[in-house]
């Protein structure tokens, strides 16, 4: 697999079922574009996770198939807590669907770190904060039509699917080119 040259850091992200990637569309098509990028809509499990060396994308994905095996088992899910525009780290405030794991969601997050910890991935960040949310647009505030959409379509308590894991391997430390997607 011929891929752009990237650093070692990725992230786990948990792919939306399609109804509730149908509603984050209808979203965004009510918003400007984003100066960032538009990832497929997910949750991001663990970010910021850096490879013990320099590892191509085959094994990086056959390292993270072993560790993820039994994610999809659980029937992974959270609910909608709250919208909001947030701070974001590397970008300007963004508008998010905020989150509530569910308990075994949380449970597989923990034996993750645990488990990639083992195997000598430095976890930086993503060991000490786990905030899940669905990110509307990087860089782009929710407010009218868009904002109230999404309340429409994503109540307080409703839940949330998802149905593949997914990495996002970092381009640049810069953040100036897309990361790219990398599928099991």
């Amino acid at each position: 697999m011929t891929r752009v040259s990237h650093t070692d850091e990725f992230s786990i992200v948990l792919h939306l079922d399609n109804k509730s990637s149908r509603d984050i569309a209808k979203i965004r098509n009510l918003l400007p574009n984003s100066p960032y990028r538009d990832d497929k809509p997910h949750i991001t499990l663990l970010q910021g996770i850096v490879a013990p060396r320099h590892i191509s994308d085959d094994e990086l994905l056959s390292i993270l198939s072993s560790l993820l095996k039994s994610i999809l088992k659980i029937h992974p899910h959270a609910y909608v807590h709250d919208i909001s525009n947030t701070p974001g780290g590397h970008y300007t405030t963004t508008s998010i669907v905020e989150l509530t794991s569910s308990t075994e969601l949380q449970q597989e997050h923990v034996k993750l770190i645990k488990a990639l910890g083992s195997a000598d991935f430095r976890l930086g960040r993503a060991s000490h904060t786990y905030s899940p949310h669905i990110t509307i647009r990087l860089g782009v505030l929710l407010s009218g039509d868009a904002l109230d959409t999404a309340a429409q379509l994503f109540p307080k308590g409703r839940e949330v699917e998802v149905d593949r894991w997914a990495i996002l391997r970092l381009a640049d430390r810069r953040h100036t080119r897309p990361s790219y997607e990398l599928d099991p």
